[in-house]
């Protein structure tokens, strides 16, 4: 890999976007490559947690303009979007969580990156904006979608309508963002949370994640139905007959994921 940089600390998994030069613009191989490296850890059982993160100057500027740019019919539009799409389905769809660690830029694409993660933490200051409606297009990466359902609509439409570029205090004050912390700090942070994560059952974390992400789209009744049949899979594991006797006994659970 050329555009990502994987490294472990602890049960983390540090991903780092380093296509500096273009401060990490989302062209096709750096999205295949973060792909790729995301499928690489989604089956080691040694990685409970995956970070997100880019360089001091960028976590990432978005698409790339000059791949964009040649996108000028509705077909090469619904390809371009959903070759990009596979990346952010991919980070919902982990078995184990994935946290952005913001520093930097933030903008359109790379701000819904972070917005399929699981919990976002940002630099004091980090700049955010979505811009696509000032290019005369739509953030066709979940921001219109992920934006209301996070931050709230009237906050997703203030950011969506006026491309207005935002800083991390207020990223943090509108819930765009989970933490605000200093730029020192963002990866570290990122890798303290994915520790405690990892104190849980694997297999638990994995359906827990399932049911968040996918219950706020269907009635109640369903999605209480929906959380009964995956809290019925979690009671056949291995890991909750662990967890159980490790309360018992008053000793530290030892989780095998499965």
């Amino acid at each position: 890999m050329n555009l990502v940089e994987i490294d472990r600390e602890g049960s983390a998994a540090v991903v780092t976007l380093k296509r500096l030069e273009r401060l990490n613009a989302l062209g096709h191989e750096l999205v295949s490559e973060l792909i790729g490296a995301l499928d690489i850890l989604d089956v080691d059982e040694a990685v409970r947690g995956v970070v997100i993160t880019g360089s001091e100057r960028a976590f990432s500027a978005g698409g790339d303009l000059n791949e964009t740019i040649e996108v000028d019919t509705v077909v090469k539009s619904l390809r371009y979007l959903a070759r990009m799409r596979r990346l952010t389905a991919t980070i919902e769809d982990l078995s184990k969580p994935v946290v952005a660690a913001i520093r930097g830029f933030c903008y359109t694409g790379g701000l819904e990156i972070a917005l399929a993660c699981d919990r976002r933490i940002a630099a004091r200051d980090a700049q955010f904006s979505v811009s696509s409606a000032r290019m005369g297009s739509v953030a066709g990466l979940g921001g219109t979608q992920q934006l209301p359902r996070i931050a709230g609509s009237a906050i997703a439409k203030d950011i969506l309508l006026t491309s207005r570029v935002f800083g991390g205090v207020e990223a943090g004050r509108w819930g765009v963002v989970d933490e605000v912390v200093p730029a020192e700090e963002t990866v570290q942070r990122a890798v303290s949370w994915v520790e405690m994560v990892a104190q849980s059952a694997p297999v638990a974390v994995w359906l827990n994640k399932i049911a968040v992400n996918v219950g706020p789209g269907m009635d109640l009744a369903s999605s209480l139905q929906f959380e009964g049949l995956l809290n019925a899979l979690a009671f056949t594991t291995e890991d909750r007959r662990e967890g159980m006797s490790a309360i018992l006994a008053k000793r530290p659970a030892t989780f095998k994921g499965r």
